[in-house]
Order: C-alpha cells, then sequence, then structure tokens
C-alpha cells in the first residue's frame, strides 16, 4: 500500500496518479531508496562533525569559552579560552578550516571580554578616586 505524498491520501499500489489532489504517484521502490538517500546524507552529515568536533577539540574548547566570556562577562573563561586557542594552534587545528574558525572566534571574544573588564577596572579605579576627593 502507498500514500500520496502530496496529501497524504490512500492510493492502490496500480495508481499512477493521485485521485484526491490529482499528485503523480511516487513508485514505492523509488521513494524508499530516496529515504535511504536521505538518511545515508544525515548520518554522513552527523559523522563528519563528529569527526571535525573530535579532530578540532582544543579549538572546540577555545570557541565556547570564549562565547562564555563575552556572554557572562567571566574573565577566567576568557583566559582558559586563550590557552586552549594556543594549545590548538600548537597541534595544527588551525590549519583545519573549522578548527581555524573555531580558533579565531573564540580568541576575539576572549580579547573583547578581556578588554572590556580592563576597561571596567580602570573606569571603577577613576570614579573611586573622583568621588573620594
Amino acid at each position: 500500500m502507498k500514500y500520496c505524498r502530496n496529501c497524504g491520501n490512500r492510493l492502490d499500489d496500480l495508481d499512477t496518479y493521485c485521485s484526491s489532489c490529482g499528485a503523480q504517484a511516487e513508485d514505492t521502490q523509488s521513494s524508499s531508496n530516496n529515504t535511504q538517500d536521505k538518511r545515508t546524507t544525515v548520518e554522513d552529515s552527523i559523522n563528519n562533525l563528529t569527526e571535525s568536533a573530535s579532530k578540532n577539540f582544543e579549538a572546540l574548547i577555545c570557541f565556547i569559552c570564549g562565547i562564555a566570556s563575552l556572554t557572562l562577562g567571566t574573565f577566567i573563561c576568557a583566559i582558559v579560552s586563550l590557552v586552549f586557542a594556543k594549545i590548538a594552534k600548537e597541534k595544527g587545528q588551525d590549519n583545519d578550516k573549522t578548527g581555524a574558525m573555531f580558533c579565531k572566534v573564540g580568541a576575539i571574544c576572549s580579547k573583547v571580554c578581556i578588554a572590556l573588564s580592563v576597561l571596567s577596572a580602570v573606569v571603577l579605579i577613576v570614579c573611586s578616586i573622583v568621588f573620594w576627593i
């Protein structure tokens, strides 16, 4: 038994068109091949992503800590991110396109967080001096 891919109407095995919406009935064999092809493509994408993440682990940690440092404003995450960026570069992970992107974004976010932390400290010190007098 097959169903219309357009409206879901139940079709007989010999139907070439849907009696409900008029869409051409898809051959069951090609439909199952299509589903198998899509499943294979999704599995390949997941495998590629997993392989890339494990190959660029330190770069990924750099990226995550960099984003965390910027969003949470934590100085420690920024330092950890920069340390992992250095480790990733030493391991050559910045030569890979994905690893390079992770390293670059993580390092930029960390440097921005450190700059904002230093700026906040300077403003705090200046305000303390001004209002102390």
